[in-house]
């Protein structure tokens, strides 16, 4: 083997050695750091910068500041990762738990725990759904109601709805309360009240996202259904087309005897029809 080749093997080993230990930081810093004692810095930062965030909404829109708060919180204390913000799990837990009881122990122009917890969920939310322009369209209190709403499919579908409809607010906690009654029926449930299936409050029900957690057997069990409804659909289809060829039939019958009838008949009956 020639030099060439002995240093191009090398240079493709380290590499292969950068990438892993790459992949070994990236992991590292993907876990989450156990404090052993607030960041007395990180809290005393953090307070200041989100009781002027706090103070800021009422010049502002409300929903810019939890947005500013949330993601400046996900960045301080959950390392920017939204997927760990999602499962609150914050990488410098003691700094966050003691900025939150430092804010709930300050005036009223401090933000509370749950103002604290909205707008970092409000972040997520809007990560979570970058490029959903019904989300996007709502107020803030809309959004802020969605944020009780853990399934993603059921959440797009009501603010589609929400958007299209209108909703008021009290419209929105209505409709999410009725998802939360409904919670465990599937679309098995609702195969034969057509309806409400496709009302389009329910389309949560038949997206991919729900049929892909059905197992084989229920997927199967699913489409044998829906064959039985489709034939079902077809044969009154059938029936109703054959229906409709014996009123055309007789219509055309009455059609016929109501000319002729006009052809015989005379001028004193004509009269006589038109007095009566």
């Amino acid at each position: 083997m020639n030099k060439n080749n002995l240093l191009s093997r090398a240079d493709t080993n380290l590499m292969t050695i950068e990438s892993e230990e790459q992949k070994a930081d990236d992991n590292i810093k993907s876990l989450p750091i156990i404090e052993k004692q607030p960041d007395n810095v990180l809290v005393e930062e953090a307070r200041s910068k989100l009781q002027g965030i706090f103070v800021s909404h009422y010049q502002e829109a409300l929903q810019n500041a939890l947005l500013d708060a949330g993601m400046y919180i996900i960045e301080k204390f959950y390392n920017n990762d939204y997927e760990l913000a999602r499962q609150n799990k914050p990488q410098k837990e003691l700094s966050y738990v003691q900025l939150v009881e430092l804010l709930n122990d300050q005036n009223e122009n401090s933000p509370k725990k749950s103002w604290l917890y909205n707008a970092v969920n409000l972040a997520v939310q809007e990560q979570q759904f970058p490029t959903f322009h019904a989300l996007g369209k709502l107020n803030t209190t809309h959004k802020l109601l969605l944020l009780t709403v853990r399934d993603s499919t059921l959440k797009q579908s009501l603010a589609e709805e929400t958007e299209k409809y209108e909703y008021s607010t009290r419209q929105l906690a209505k409709r999410i309360q009725e998802s939360k009654k409904q919670r465990g029926k599937t679309i098995f449930s609702y195969l034969s009240k057509p309806e409400e299936l496709f009302s389009g409050s329910n389309n949560h029900l038949f997206s991919s996202d729900t049929l892909k957690k059905f197992n084989l057997k229920k997927i199967e069990a699913l489409r044998e259904k829906l064959n039985i409804k489709v034939q079902e659909i077809q044969s009154v289809i059938m029936k109703q087309k054959q229906l409709e060829k014996q009123y055309e039939k007789l219509l055309k019958t009455v059609d016929r005897v109501e000319q002729e009838k006009q052809c015989l008949s005379s001028p004193d009956e004509e009269t006589l029809q038109k007095a009566e």
